[in-house]
């Protein structure tokens, strides 16, 4: 029977990946109303997801080797208490650079705090329901699509209503003292697994996995993705309402169905995903969304006037994320912690450089067509997932050809 406390750890780690969907999904929405506020050019705007990179990047690459050796329920509470209490101050910025300051401090919270639910999701099903796992990790994720959903419904409501980014952030700022808690109340089950768990181990096998072959292909692969679908929800509504004069509520239509099949997506996930290939899954579904992006964003293909292919991406991206730290948690099942913060520290690095470069070519090459440069972000996936799934393989011809050049 399930102790209460652990009941309380999913509950918490499910609000959480809600509040990462929120967040990612009503930036873009928000974004032109920051611009204007601020003053600032396209790449000015583009800071906001570059700058919290560096400590985004620490935040994650070293929690996971954190949460291996300390107490996990004492840290993710006070990352949580942090998170919220910063989330509160931004929208009080007096100017962007108290704006940016605040974004580059709350990366580190964040991340920490998306890796621990992570962890106690992984933990939860690991204890309680290990056959389950890769249902579980699916439906976890499948929540993120519904708190975008969520949070863009209520955020087109609230800008209809004339409020500004301000108080939208003010609101999700104060939602976000139920995680803190959530996770009072909750508590992390034992894992056992064969590893020695003196800190001296852990440091090595922390190390060692940041060397190795298959995680690097898999961090490099979680660059692209990340970097590819938060370009599109960043700065979709930017190329639609700038580039063509689109209003706001045809907008947050295509953003509420690109999340919904996001949810669609990860939920068919969650009943098919062992009965699947995932890897030729996985290459299926880049082609699509590469296919979906030069028809949505290039060409403005539409169906009965409408741009279903911009919200079609959603439905393409929808399991890569759960794909790729499958794989990772299978891999490295006795370093699933550490893995699962290098896994995340890819996606900080991800998710704020590469929605900048977009930034970046809306202002050289025009705001319509900076975007399109997501489709070389998803084009490398495919070698790149290749060679982590089959690197010995790989490195094996390698290996062959130097002596036979040689």
């Amino acid at each position: 029977m399930l102790k209460g406390n652990y009941i309380f750890l999913l509950l918490a780690s499910y609000f959480v990946v809600m509040f990462v969907g929120i967040t990612a999904s009503i930036r873009g929405l928000l974004l032109p109303q920051i611009k204007e506020d601020f003053n600032i050019n396209y790449t000015t705007t583009g800071l906001m997801f570059l700058l919290p990179m560096i400590p985004g990047l620490f935040g994650s690459l070293f929690s996971g080797f954190i949460f291996d050796n300390f107490n996990k329920k004492l840290i993710i509470i006070i990352a949580s208490i942090i998170n919220t209490i910063l989330f509160i101050l931004l929208p009080f910025s007096i100017n962007y650079y108290f704006f940016l300051i605040i974004t580059f401090i709350i990366s580190i919270s964040f991340f920490v705090l998306s890796i621990g639910s992570n962890i106690g999701v992984n933990d939860f099903f690991t204890a309680k329901y290990p056959n389950l796992k890769d249902n579980g990790i699916n439906s976890f994720h499948f929540l993120y699509a519904l708190g975008a959903v969520i949070s863009l419904i209520f955020g087109f409501i609230l800008i209809k209503k004339d409020f500004d980014w301000r108080f939208i952030y003010k609101i999700i700022g104060f939602s976000s003292l139920l995680i803190v808690f959530f996770y009072i109340l909750s508590n992390f089950p034992h894992i056992s697994n064969n590893k020695n768990n003196n800190k001296t181990t852990n440091i090595k096998n922390y190390l060692n996995l940041l060397k190795n072959k298959n995680m690097l292909f898999y961090s490099f692969t979680a660059i692209l993705y990340s970097g590819a679908e938060l370009s599109v929800i960043i700065w979709a509504p930017t190329i639609l309402e700038n580039g063509y004069n689109m209003g706001k509520g045809y907008i947050s239509i295509i953003l509420i169905l690109f999340f919904l099949f996001i949810a669609l997506g990860r939920f068919l996930g969650t009943l098919f995903i062992q009965k699947i290939d995932q890897l030729k899954l996985f290459l299926l579904l880049c082609l699509l969304s590469i296919l979906s992006i030069i028809l949505g964003f290039i060409f403005r293909l539409k169906l009965f006037g409408f741009d279903i292919f911009i919200p079609l991406c959603g439905l393409f991206f929808s399991v890569m994320f759960p794909t790729i730290q499958n794989y990772i948690i299978k891999k490295f099942p006795d370093d699933a912690n550490i893995a699962i913060g290098i896994l995340f520290a890819s996606c900080s690095i991800g998710s704020t450089l590469l929605p900048f470069i977009v930034g970046f070519l809306n202002d050289i090459i025009g705001v319509k067509y900076g975007l399109t440069v997501t489709v070389i972000y998803i084009a490398l996936m495919i070698p790149i997932l290749i060679a982590a799934v089959s690197d010995e393989k790989i490195f094996i011809f390698l290996k062959f050809k130097r002596k036979t050049i040689s």
